[in-house]
């Protein structure tokens, strides 16, 4: 009987914990689950409508340091740079403040503008990969379900949606452009060029970390 009053202590104490530290146990759940549940819905989308799709990847930066991209797409019109972010609360988005603000539980958090990431991102793979264009590129920042937008700050190249609008926004602005379509051949070499930059990276970051 003395294992079951154990158990039942702990599941007490479980509850309680859960109880008091409610806000945190979310945000550390949402951190936990959400970033891989958007991808999986990213790819999914993809994989419906046929677009190629790479996910994890690193670049370098001009500040000697590396940035990861979530994921990117290789739609029909355009190459979507995409940074997920978990987050619970309402979000107060800029285009181009350093920082954002969340408030959840009535505490604000400021957190790092992720289409300034984005941008950098962006930058760095035009400038090194042959013939690809800044104009090729969208970059959008998809938010977890467990956040509000407080605004509307999306441009004709930047855009900020919740993950249950994301793969809908893809496909209108593919629907919308009267832009032609990019050769498959040329986003198969698009492809090739940002996952081979992307292991060249990663070997290189390995290398910093065995010095």
């Amino acid at each position: 009987m003395e294992i079951f009053y154990i158990l039942g202590a702990i599941l007490l104490i479980l509850l309680l914990a859960c109880i008091c530290f409610h806000s945190y146990v979310t945000l550390f759940i949402v951190a936990i689950t959400g970033k891989k549940r958007m991808q999986r819905k990213l790819y999914k989308g993809c994989k419906a409508n046929d677009f190629l799709t790479i996910s994890d990847l690193y670049v370098p930066t001009d500040e000697n340091k590396t940035n990861h991209i979530d994921t990117i797409i290789f739609a029909n019109k355009y190459i979507y740079i995409i940074t997920q972010l978990a987050q619970a609360g309402e979000i107060k988005t800029s285009l181009d403040d350093n920082m954002w603000r969340v408030v959840y539980d009535k505490k604000m958090t400021p957190i790092r503008n992720p289409l300034l990431h984005n941008r950098k991102v962006i930058s760095k793979l035009v400038t090194t990969v042959p013939n690809l264009e800044e104009s090729d590129m969208k970059s959008i920042v998809v938010v977890s379900k467990t956040c509000n937008l407080a605004n509307n700050i999306n441009t004709d190249k930047e855009f900020v949606v919740l993950e249950n609008k994301a793969m809908q926004l893809i496909l209108d602005i593919e629907k919308n452009s009267n832009e032609d379509i990019i050769d498959p051949y040329e986003i198969e070499r698009y492809a090739k060029a940002f996952y081979e930059y992307g292991l060249e990276t990663e070997k290189l970051i390995k290398e910093k970390k065995g010095k």
